[in-house]
């Protein structure tokens, strides 16, 4: 690494890299895999002035947890699934087998959102570190220590890995 962790801090401030670890652990433990609200915590790392990057990010939060909880509502509600033969809840063999298409496709969809949205969560917490490392050096949010910037195409090719 370049700076040191201690030159880090005298260009943020000691106090304020602090405060926003702390708003940020909080809003990610507390349902941030949800929300995505965690990522507004960054707006106090430098003044609200790149939060415009963090909206497509909070938005695909929500657009993942719309998607797990209408599949899931939906494979719970609709009456279309139907018994395992084994007795067991669900299994690779009964969801090819015994389940409509139908079932099958909106399960499947529920669970890959769900994966993606837990990918989100636990990226963002691997990214944090990189954030706060940026907005040290007063330049714009990183892609996890690299040289291309928060938000590019490469973004979004890393999360979808």
């Amino acid at each position: 690494l370049k700076y040191s962790l201690c030159s880090q801090f005298a260009v943020m401030g000691l106090a304020k890299t602090i405060g926003v670890a702390v708003i940020f652990a909080v809003f990610w433990g507390f349902f941030g895999f949800a929300t995505g609200f965690h990522l507004l915590a960054l707006r106090f790392a430098d003044g609200g002035q790149q939060v415009a990057l963090l909206w497509p990010h909070i938005a695909s939060y929500w657009i993942c947890t719309l998607v797990t909880a209408a599949g899931g509502g939906w494979c719970r509600s609709s009456g279309r699934s139907r018994e395992c033969q084994g007795g067991e809840t669900m299994s690779q063999s009964c969801w090819q087998e015994t389940q409509p298409f139908d079932y099958q496709i909106i399960y499947l969809v529920h669970y890959v959102s769900l994966a993606f949205q837990m990918t989100h969560f636990l990226w963002d917490a691997l990214q944090f570190v990189s954030w706060i490392r940026s907005w040290a050096e007063a330049s714009e949010p990183k892609l996890l220590f690299s040289t291309h910037p928060f938000g590019s195409q490469h973004h979004w090719a890393a999360l979808s890995l």
